[in-house]
């Protein structure tokens, strides 16, 4: 695929520069620019259609870029897009544990999950169904068992639009404010998803440039701090003030919800790491990684 000829052709650019900016374990993204216009072009991973819905993705890329909650769409075609660049730095990991960080990434994540888009089945049903087949022996009794808990008719969780990839790397800090990028794996989910896999993501460092590219700590929010964040997040969501020192009971049972799909995301993002490991080139140890994330469920089970 030629960058340079396809900004050419629907940008109706007489040159163009084209500048690598990642190449992620899902896609890929390249800074163009022309004179004094820039635009960002994203080309999707191959196989992506095993971890989301490429039609879904479009649509619901355009439905947020509506409401301003995704940059804007330039141009697409069969396995790419170009998107609006958003100028900003990505978070760092250490930042997700600071409160004034925290309290932002907060009302971001309430609002989206407030955008009034047609509802559909929890994403994190289908995936489970869908990814189930590549998991170890060990692991499946867990995603059975998960699996019938949140297809209960009881299970009175909300449902709501989510980002489900919530980690350092698809926020950034630009002059305007925090912003949410990269919504491939974005679809309707369990409130506590997002929230969760936030929480999981302080624990792993992806700046290792050495095998197995990541690193495991043990910085996982403090009570205080997953209470600070509930309370902004609640804030947002209620449109009304919650308080730590008022509202406890409320807080702890919103915590108690993202503890679920806290271990959710550790099951789901082994079973993706499974599924990645067979068709990559990617210089990362998918393997080891869900690994360590079946072991990280083990780990955080309550029993």
């Amino acid at each position: 695929m030629n960058i340079a000829d396809i900004c050419k052709r629907f940008l109706h650019w007489d040159t163009v520069e084209v500048e690598p900016v990642q190449s992620g374990t899902s896609n890929t993204l390249y800074k163009v620019n022309s004179n004094a216009s820039v635009a960002l072009v994203r080309v999707y991973g191959p196989r992506s259609d095993q971890f989301y819905d490429p039609a879904y993705e479009q649509l619901t890329f355009q439905q947020l870029s509506e409401v301003g909650l995704a940059p804007r769409t330039l141009a697409k075609g069969n396995g790419w897009r170009i998107e609006e660049f958003i100028d900003g730095v990505p978070l760092l990991r250490e930042e997700l544990v600071l409160p004034s960080t925290l309290a932002l990434i907060a009302v971001n994540l309430a609002r989206l999950h407030k955008v009034p888009l047609a509802p559909r089945e929890p994403v994190s049903l289908s995936r489970l169904r869908c990814w189930g087949h590549v998991a170890p022996p060990y692991i499946q009794a867990e995603l059975a068992a998960m699996t019938r808990s949140l297809s209960k008719p009881h299970f009175l969780y909300d449902v709501v639009f989510s980002h489900n990839d919530v980690q350092e790397n698809n926020m950034i800090r630009t002059a305007t404010g925090l912003r949410l990028i990269d919504f491939e794996y974005a679809d309707f989910n369990y409130r506590g998803a997002d929230v969760g896999n936030l929480f999981n993501e302080v624990c792993y460092d992806y700046t290792i440039s050495t095998p197995p590219y990541f690193r495991e700590t043990s910085s996982y929010p403090t009570p205080e701090v997953q209470r600070w964040f509930a309370a902004a997040y609640l804030s947002e969501w209620l449109e009304t003030p919650v308080y730590e020192s008022t509202h406890a009971d409320q807080i702890a049972a919103f915590l108690s919800e993202v503890h679920v799909f806290s271990q959710l995301s550790h099951l789901l993002w082994g079973l993706w790491a499974l599924i990645r490991a067979e068709h990559t080139e990617i210089a990362f140890d998918f393997r080891k990684y869900a690994a360590i994330r079946f072991e990280a469920y083990f780990r955080n089970s309550i029993t």
